[in-house]
């Protein structure tokens, strides 16, 4: 349990009342401020009252972001009352620690959970005018550190609230919160025979999955997640909302697939939906001294599956030994396809099953709850050539060993398909920032997971190191495709600029966020600013 001081007295900080000194809003003066929040005369008093105090006029917006964070919050707390909650407030904690890594539990200076797009509408105008830092959090399953939290220097949107799913009447699209979870999504839908293309973890959000692309068990057929959204509804740096599909903001609507967090909060996925089909599964245990013969079974698996998109491989490959969870989008018993994975030396972890993509989600996410570990992730593009997987392979053993005696840590080696096909029906359905070349892509997640914080600098150095290892390896070979998949990358990997799009992302965050708020303001991510 964490216990924080009391906020006491009057603060010794308050807002700039003009833009000049500002840098982040046209707005110029707190009378007008006041008028964009349409709150009550009482209300309305209260935060004249703060932002005209003697000090507000001779201190302005300072470099002390922590004291920016405080006035936020307060102007924030009097506009929305319960949804903001402090460092005092009784959930706080668990709210705050609602990350998928330990890395992540920061201590925000509050929280706001905002149930609308006009709630966070007015949250980004208080953040805006007051110069305060702010993350976003959608499912708070990114490991990068202040990606989806931050700490006294800001404030957390948790978006949790925004949890609607709301289903066309013709069944064909769907309205989706970016708070809820993708096991949720899937069995709301699966009440009416639906589907959606999304995370293949029930427990991810569905925010940051959408926004860096997503892989799904079925990309060999509909490409990245994002080529079913048909609009989104995004909340702009200076508070405005506006829809991007392909008819208005067509230019945003690009921008925004597959390129995170640069442009504005999104707050309503609109979506394709599909039919919750009919399908065969199965997982497998591989023994770990036959993980370098799953290999060869897994190349020679990708080069038959560029043939038939509806089967699909999910691997994860550890100390332990290797789960591969086989699928085929056809209620067709062991496909031929398949047939060499079963000579590698196995158990059988999720039984023949001919269900529906829920129950295969269900299967293969009750097989791999989320629990309290320490996370650190990072991504490499190979093409599926052998000798360069197993040399990463080899080298991936001899650092796995590493880590468990020094740092009592587990590493991870997981080699993930992105076909020649869903390359091509990504580049049919519109476009997007990510320029994927037309290869079959091996889009190979290390991850190290690790319990004792004192080891956290050094698991993040020996994981960035394994990279540049190996990167050397692939690139003499002529092997390596040089491009950063969002949502599995590290911190230190510069995944927007091996989209090979800069020049138009900047453009188009230009036009949407003039005052560059999303870069200057938000405390982390890939952002363009970085990049």
């Amino acid at each position: 349990m964490r216990s924080f001081s009391v906020f006491a007295g009057i603060f010794a900080f308050a807002a700039c009342v003009c833009a000049q000194r500002n840098g982040y809003t046209n707005i110029t003066t707190v009378d007008e401020f006041v008028a964009r929040l349409n709150t009550n005369s009482i209300i309305e008093s209260k935060i004249r009252t703060i932002l005209n105090s003697s000090q507000a006029r001779s201190n302005g917006i300072g470099a002390d972001t922590t004291a920016n964070a405080r006035l936020a919050c307060e102007v924030t707390r009097l506009v929305f009352g319960s949804k903001l909650y402090s460092q005092q407030s009784k959930t706080y904690p668990d709210l705050a620690d609602n990350n998928w890594s330990m890395t992540c539990w920061l201590s925000p200076k509050c929280i706001f959970q905002p149930e609308s797009a006009m709630e966070v509408s007015k949250a980004m105008l208080i953040t805006s005018f007051l110069g305060s830092q702010f993350a976003v959090r959608s499912g708070g399953h990114n490991p990068n550190v202040g990606f989806s939290n931050v700490g006294s220097e800001g404030v957390l949107f948790d978006l949790s609230k925004l949890n609607d799913v709301s289903l066309t009447s013709d069944g064909n699209h769907v309205s989706i919160g970016p708070g809820n979870r993708w096991g949720r999504v899937y069995q709301i839908l699966a009440s009416s025979g639906k589907m959606v293309i999304g995370g293949r973890a029930n427990d991810i959000g569905v925010g940051g999955l959408l926004l860096g692309g997503g892989l799904s068990y079925w990309s060999s057929i509909h490409g990245m997640a994002f080529n079913k959204i048909v609009n989104y509804e995004v909340v702009l740096g200076d508070s405005s909302i506006v829809n991007a599909n392909q008819t208005h903001n067509r230019d945003l609507w690009w921008a925004l697939r597959g390129g995170g967090a640069n442009y504005g909060i999104v707050t309503r996925f609109d979506v394709e939906t599909v039919e919750n089909s009919s399908i065969w599964f199965e997982g497998l245990l591989i023994d770990p001294n036959e993980q370098e013969a799953l290999l060869k079974v897994a190349i020679d698996f990708v080069a038959a599956a560029e043939n038939d998109p509806n089967a699909s491989a999910t691997y994860n490959m550890g100390p332990t030994g290797g789960a591969v969870y086989l699928a085929y989008n056809n209620p067709t018993e062991r496909p031929e396809i398949f047939k060499r994975f079963y000579e590698v030396s196995h158990q059988t972890i999720i039984n023949s099953t001919i269900g529906t993509w829920v129950d295969y989600h269900n299967a293969v996410s009750d097989l791999n709850p989320f629990g309290a570990l320490r996370i650190a992730i990072s991504v490499y593009d190979r093409e599926w050539d052998f000798a360069t997987l197993l040399d990463h392979y080899k080298r991936y053993t001899n650092a796995s060993a590493q880590v468990q005696d020094q740092l009592n840590a587990t590493m991870y080696f997981v080699p993930q398909m992105f076909s020649k096909h869903a390359v091509q029906t990504t580049l049919e359905k519109g476009g997007s920032p990510l320029n994927i070349s037309e290869k079959t892509h091996c889009f190979l997640e290390i991850m190290i997971t690790w319990t004792d914080a004192r080891f956290d600098q050094d698991a993040a150095q020996r994981l960035q190191s394994f990279g540049q290892e190996i990167d050397i390896e692939a690139q003499g070979r002529g092997t390596n495709l040089n491009f950063y998949y969002m949502n599995d990358a590290g911190s230190f990997q510069n995944v927007l600029k091996s989209y090979g799009s800069l020049e138009k992302m900047r453009s188009v965050s230009q036009a949407y966020d003039p005052f560059q708020v999303f870069q200057r303001l938000q405390h982390n991510g890939f952002l363009l600013s970085d990049a």
